[in-house]
């Protein structure tokens, strides 16, 4: 999720209404519609429960007297993250990397300061931030930025070498769980290739540069990870077909390659203990493929096509995220003068398989059996 703020203006007219869309999944061969209106929760039909409330509008404050660099939006947050009670956004103000923190009346107080980061000359964001069993890790480009945390308040750049090995990504994503902490980096190669660059660390103070990610030939990026009880997955693309690799180590990974359209990628990853559902479309290098979905049953180690109905052509997903009872996505369309935002939720599919953190594949064909559509939902017309 990105909100950039330019001008006092920024909640303009196009934003403040978002259009009536709906886009359907089908996992493990159940219809769920995944957008209604926007702005409104979907309710089952005896229901008498009284919409909820409007949510509640915040803003955050830049640094202040601080020159904004050239090029740079006054305010960018790109990412929010939440953790033992505590509530992260990350980003930048006036082209510098920048950490807000959510107090306990709601107001999000920014908790960075120039003077504590790496000298600059040209803007920089953070674009992820995660926590894990040692504290927060955040990170952003170009540079990349590395920084991390004990307690979400007091920063510092990572420790180590991890900035200057990461020194030519061009993107950055990171994930932490039980197993530690990984940075997925994005290298280009002569020829207009590009080369995966990942890293793990077990405690942020020390970090180890993963291998088996890049093929034996072609190109590989990983663009998206996340944090299983057993270890990690991530996914992204392979000589243009979508692939994701899977690891319990952090350093030792193995590739899956998926059948897909060709000259696409995957770009979103959310997981829910074991079962893992990431989102796509095209890689920008070609005739292009319109926005998919694929699925996991047992943390990344086999794969499904998950039926995704798009409310027009050229439908981008930009946002996927998990939580304890589903999915939720958001993405556009349009064109450029009139744009269209959706945004909507899904329960996840309730398909035997694996415990979370198992590495276990699922009885083969039972994780495809049809289920009805769950309660406050109805299936594809």
């Amino acid at each position: 999720m990105q909100l950039e703020r330019t001008q006092p203006g920024w909640l303009g007219t196009r934003t403040r209404f978002l259009v009536i869309a709906v886009i359907l999944l089908a996992v493990a061969g159940v219809t769920i519609p995944l957008l209604t209106r926007a702005g409104t929760t979907p309710q089952p039909a005896s229901s008498t429960k009284a919409p909820p409330p409007a949510l509640a509008m915040t803003s955050f404050t830049g640094y202040a007297g601080q020159a904004v660099l050239p090029g740079a939006p006054r305010l960018a947050v790109k990412a929010i993250a939440a953790a033992g009670g505590e509530r992260l956004a990350v980003g930048s103000a006036d082209g510098y990397p920048a950490i807000w923190k959510q107090s306990p009346a709601g107001s999000w107080d920014l908790v960075t300061r120039p003077g504590d980061l790496p000298a600059q000359s040209a803007p920089e964001t953070l674009t992820t931030v995660t926590h894990g069993p040692a504290g927060w890790l955040a990170v952003g480009v170009p540079g990349p930025v590395v920084l991390t945390s004990a307690d979400g308040t007091t920063w510092r750049s990572a420790a180590g070498n991890i900035v200057a090995d990461l020194g030519k990504a061009t993107s950055v994503s990171a994930a932490a769980g039980p197993r530690g902490y990984v940075i997925l980096g994005r290298l280009a190669v002569p020829g207009g290739a590009c080369v995966a660059d990942v890293w793990w660390s077990p405690d942020l103070t020390s970090w180890k540069q993963a291998h088996d990610v890049n093929g034996t030939d072609g190109s590989s990026q990983t663009l998206a990870v996340a944090a299983l009880a057993g270890g990690f997955v991530s996914v992204g693309s392979h000589n243009g077909k979508p692939a994701a690799w899977v690891t319990a180590d952090g350093t030792t990974w193995r590739t899956i390659f998926l059948s897909g359209p060709a000259d696409a990628q995957l770009n979103q990853i959310a997981v829910i203990g074991s079962r893992v559902m990431a989102t796509g479309g095209s890689d920008g290098q070609g005739a292009g493929a319109a926005a998919f979905a694929v699925s996991s049953p047992d943390g990344g180690y086999t794969w499904q096509q998950a039926q995704l109905r798009l409310p027009a052509p050229g439908t981008v997903v930009t946002a996927l995220a998990s939580g304890p009872q589903g999915w939720i996505a958001a993405g556009r369309y349009g064109t450029p003068g009139q744009p269209h935002v959706v945004c909507g939720s899904w329960h996840r599919a309730r398909a035997p398989g694996p415990r979370p953190g198992s590495t276990a594949s699922p009885v083969p064909g039972r994780e495809r059996r049809r289920r009805s559509p769950p309660s406050g939902y109805r299936a594809a017309p």
